[in-house]
């Protein structure tokens, strides 16, 4: 549904800087992105993924096709292997 707002000069020129950078597609999808930060949304809601980012939603789907083909590390497993290589950095 298409709305009008009116915007400061300051946050059009950050908008149109964010759709520059290809961080956003549009300005549309800036505004939008932006719009959803005032409300986060539960953490048992499911997120589209057509309203993120383009490069947040092309890692999240790499990490989902990863998950799907089995290439996974367990939290704990990192964490402590994590912890290992830092332990025997400084000699414990």
């Amino acid at each position: 549904m298409p709305i009008s707002v009116v915007i400061s000069e300051a946050a059009k020129a950050h908008a149109e800087a964010l759709v520059s950078s290809g961080r956003y597609e549009s300005l549309e999808q800036a505004v939008e992105a932006a719009i959803w930060q005032l409300d986060p949304l539960p953490r048992d809601d499911v997120v589209d993924l057509d309203t993120l980012p383009p490069a947040l939603r092309a890692r999240i789907e790499a990490g989902i096709a990863a998950a799907d083909a089995g290439d996974v590390v367990y939290g704990e497993t990192f964490l402590d292997e994590l912890s290992a290589k830092y332990r025997s950095m400084i000699g414990r």
